[in-house]
């Protein structure tokens, strides 16, 4: 029995998913319990026009999510996260939302130098090898400026945005393999294994053209060699049809790289659950 530790509801700009659908899914779903992690990404350029603001009010969405949280207690396990989206450019004090009382904080990068990596234009500025490298040192600036999360999420996010994949045109072996980034990637691994924080295994990537979670298997496998001790689980879901989506995947996998248990997170505190 795994756990959803990535939702997002109507408090972020992307989703109209309603607590009630939400925790009823996730019930049919037999899912051990959730953590809703809505977008907080200030300043993001949305690809949408008229364009979204991925931000929310922090002091209503903490009521709302309290007394959901109240209202599961004893029935099913509710947290209460953050989707946080670094950018080189933020302000000190977009940083001060983290300190309010999450269960979880996810780090995301979802922009490099304030374009939007969803955008073609991010690509073909810079070619896709560059456009991968640009993403990847942007993701260790990210963990390595900020210390108050606790998982990385869907690191290699940018593998589902390429535009030959996007389209159809290539496949992703085509135009991507870890291993020509590894000397980044194993920075973004090994500062996380320093901090002790948390690699986000993201099944959303299996249900785009990429047919892939994030992030690639060899850096989940780098990250278990270097000493990492954290898993959380999360599909990225922002439709109730899509939580949980290809978790048994997920689940296939990480048992066969000898990962038998995956961490929850409860007032910032990990708590290893076995993965059955």
């Amino acid at each position: 029995m795994l756990s959803d530790f990535h939702i997002h509801s109507y408090f972020s700009a992307d989703s109209d998913l309603s607590f009630e659908n939400l925790i009823a899914s996730a019930r049919n779903k037999n899912l051990y319990s959730v953590c809703i992690t809505d977008h907080m990404d200030e300043g993001l350029i949305d690809v949408q026009v008229p364009p979204r603001t991925f931000t929310f009010d922090a002091i209503k969405r903490q009521k709302a999510v309290e007394l959901l949280k109240e209202r599961y207690k004893g029935i099913f396990p509710v947290y209460n996260g953050i989707e946080f989206g670094f950018r080189n450019k933020l302000k000190k004090e977009s940083f001060e939302v983290l300190d309010k009382p999450f269960d979880f904080v996810l780090l995301s990068i979802h922009a490099v130098a304030d374009e939007n990596v969803i955008k073609k234009d991010y690509y073909l500025k810079r070619g896709t090898k560059k456009a991968l490298s640009d993403y990847f040192e942007e993701t260790i600036d990210g963990v390595k400026k900020t210390d108050n999360f606790d998982s990385l999420a869907h690191f290699d996010y940018v593998i589902r945005c390429i535009p030959e994949i996007v389209s159809g045109e290539k496949t992703l072996s085509e135009v991507y393999d870890c291993k020509e980034f590894s000397e980044s990637i194993d920075e973004v691994l090994k500062t996380l294994v320093k901090k002790d924080k948390a690699l986000e295994i993201n099944t959303a990537g299996l249900r785009k053209q990429c047919a892939a979670f994030h992030p690639a298997k060899d850096i989940v496998k780098r990250f278990i060699s270097l000493g990492g001790k954290y898993f959380t689980v999360g599909s990225d879901a922002h439709r109730a049809e899509d939580i949980a989506y290809g978790y048994e995947t997920a689940k296939r996998f990480l048992l066969s790289v000898g990962v038998t248990k995956y961490a929850i997170y409860d007032n910032r505190t990990p708590k290893l659950i076995p993965i059955v």
